[in-house]
């Protein structure tokens, strides 16, 4: 998900092209990511959980 930072031109981007590259980001993970935090654990859930965590944060992680 790097590559998507190339489409943002900096940190002062409106928040609607914030969201457009978040909704990429969440159409990314919803569909092809596997990122597990350990090899046993698949649901898709937890991982999905962890990005909404970082969204959550002041400033955002993701948005």
């Amino acid at each position: 998900m790097l590559a998507l930072q190339d489409e943002m031109a900096d940190s002062n981007e409106n928040e609607g092209e914030c969201k457009k590259v978040g909704r990429k980001v969440f159409n990314w993970m919803e569909q092809e990511a596997d990122i597990r935090i350990r090899s046993q654990v698949t649901e898709p859930y937890v991982m999905r959980g962890s990005y909404h965590m970082l969204a959550d944060k002041k400033p955002p992680r993701v948005h």
